[in-house]
């Protein structure tokens, strides 16, 4: 029996849906570690740790709970400074 197209966009439409699903997942997974990596460490080096990773400033300030701006900020007196070079 053919698979006609409505079967495939329905197939289509609920691998987006699983793969959304496992999107929110990995995402709790990331701030879990995050949490467990930085538990000892002070804002401004974990900042540091997670630009180092490859991490852009949104994505630290998410990580965070902070701004940015913020996070920009201290990348760029990181840099000014010469503790940074990501």
């Amino acid at each position: 029996m053919p698979i006609t197209r409505d079967k495939c966009e329905k197939q289509i439409r609920l691998d987006e849906m699983q793969f959304q699903g496992l999107m929110q997942k990995l995402d709790i997974i990331v701030h879990l570690q995050t949490v467990a990596l930085l538990k000892d460490k002070n804002l401004r080096e974990s900042i540091k740790i997670l630009g180092g990773a490859g991490l852009g400033p949104s994505k630290i300030a998410n990580l965070l709970g902070k701004k940015a701006g913020y996070v920009r900020k201290e990348l760029a007196v990181m840099r000014k400074k010469g503790g940074y070079n990501g």
